[in-house]
């Protein structure tokens, strides 16, 4: 296994473990930083799982990481972005501006 195909797995998992992340922090005002945290450590220890197999190098694995981390990132803007218009829209929700 190369290491673009672990990329691309480790990727993958990102939504299924912010979701976990989410979940495990629900109701936890302020949690933003643990639930990254809780991430991009099974992130890290999956792609240390990889080197100590000799699955991938560590410069594999520390890229890896790296595009993981803005994969979060970019994600978390996203999440942050859409909500916050879904507060703007549900706030402007039957105004006399509505439909026009």
């Amino acid at each position: 296994m190369g290491w673009i195909t672990v990329l691309f797995q480790v990727l993958s998992s990102l939504p299924k473990l912010m979701a976990l992340a989410d979940t495990a922090f629900s109701g936890r005002p302020g949690s933003g930083a643990a639930k990254k945290d809780l991430v991009v450590t099974a992130l890290t220890e999956t792609t240390q799982a990889c080197v100590a197999m000799g699955t991938i190098t560590q410069a594999h694995a520390d890229t890896i990481q790296n595009l993981a981390d803005q994969a979060i990132e970019h994600t978390v803007s996203l999440v942050k972005s859409a909500k916050a218009a879904e507060q703007s829209w549900a706030s402007t929700a039957g105004s006399p501006q509505e439909g026009t």
